[in-house]
């Protein structure tokens, strides 16, 4: 039986990607050290990028949703675990890292997202998305 805390999320959101593996990888997100984790788009992936925010939820013991997958708001995405780099800390946790989006790649023309704590600039948008009061 998996041990840990069942992580759930608070608004609907689009599973962008999840990485199964415990262990880093490279050319992954996974190689940053997060262990197990969930990449979710919110709103989802077909609202201009301008007005996405893209939530990594790392260092889980067990993915429970798919690529894909629509999430619904208080749906369990994950079990919460120590899996990945996670010195300093013994015990079960969880990482939560907000990506905002900083443009188009100049080569691929897809969206650019940069992972970065909130600033005051980015409180109309976290409240619109519902993530914040």
């Amino acid at each position: 039986m998996q041990k840990g805390s069942v992580i759930g999320f608070p608004v609907k959101a689009k599973v962008f990607s999840t990485n199964n593996e415990s262990s880093s990888g490279e050319n992954s997100r996974h190689s940053q050290g997060l262990g197990k984790s969930v990449i979710l788009v919110i709103p989802d992936k077909d609202a201009p990028p301008k007005n996405q925010v893209r939530v990594t939820v790392g260092h889980n013991g067990e993915i429970l949703v798919k690529t894909g997958e629509t999430v619904q708001p208080g749906q369990a995405i994950s079990i919460s675990s120590n899996s990945g780099r996670s010195i300093g800390n013994p015990g079960d946790h969880t990482h939560v890292e907000f990506s905002f989006y900083a443009g188009d790649d100049p080569r691929t023309g897809k969206p650019l997202f940069e992972p970065r704590v909130p600033t005051k600039d980015d409180i109309p948008l976290l409240k619109e998305l519902g993530l914040i009061k």
